[in-house]
């Protein structure tokens, strides 16, 4: 179950925080995604880390999130996919009917995703209410979805 979460940290200090962590999770991630894989990368601070570490294979990237598709956009390797929409906020992250609406007619490999919060008890945790939405949307068009947390999102 995805919630909305009770505990707000502004987006940039949850950003610059736990690097070290980030890079090590990405390094994982790195590590399911095939060549010539389809996959989703949501908006987050880790999910940009793991864009970082693309590009020695094919694959194809489909985001919603500016900075991942800068991360991406001169590594030949990576075909880029970026959905369109406003942003809300500071965050890098598009959402809109566009985004919507294409996403119910595609399908990929694999979702990496991130969330504010994990609880054993009530699941997933986002900040509002927008992005339980759009969480179950990607979600929905995985043929395997991952998580990609740090420690301190437990709650």
């Amino acid at each position: 179950m995805i919630e909305e979460s009770e505990r707000i940290f502004p987006i940039d200090e949850r950003q610059l925080s736990n690097n070290e962590r980030k890079v090590a999770i990405a390094k994982e991630a790195i590590k399911l995604i095939k060549p010539q894989d389809t996959i989703l990368l949501d908006g987050g601070s880790t999910t940009v880390q793991t864009a970082r570490l693309l590009g020695d294979f094919p694959v194809t990237v489909i985001t919603n999130d500016i900075k991942i598709a800068n991360e991406l956009i001169y590594k030949e390797k990576v075909q880029l996919m970026v959905l369109g929409g406003s942003r809300i906020g500071t965050s890098s992250s598009l959402f809109g009917v566009q985004a919507s609406d294409l996403l119910k007619r595609i399908r990929v490999n694999r979702l990496f995703f991130g969330a504010t919060g994990v609880s054993l008890e009530h699941g997933l945790t986002v900040l509002n209410s927008f992005h339980v939405e759009w969480k179950r949307q990607i979600i929905g068009c995985a043929d395997h979805v991952t998580l990609l947390a740090d420690s301190t999102k437990l709650v």
